[in-house]
């Protein structure tokens, strides 16, 4: 999980990835999707050991947040 401040990122670690993260996925989706075109949910790794729509390896994060 992913939390934007003011001027600070906060970064889901590797040790939190587990069975449970799909859901978390999908809700994070699905709350995005209700909120408003304001709001975005994105799932950030260290290191991406998986690979799901909408998760992303940090790198590849920091990319995406400099062209929004």
């Amino acid at each position: 999980m992913i939390i934007l401040l003011n001027d600070a990122l906060e970064v889901k670690g590797n040790d939190r990835d587990n069975s449970d993260s799909e859901r978390k996925l999908r809700l994070g989706r699905k709350w995005a999707e209700k909120a408003g075109e304001n709001y975005r949910y994105y799932m950030v790794f260290d290191n991406l050991n998986w690979s799901k729509e909408g998760a992303y390896e940090l790198s590849d994060f920091v990319d995406l947040l400099e062209k929004l």
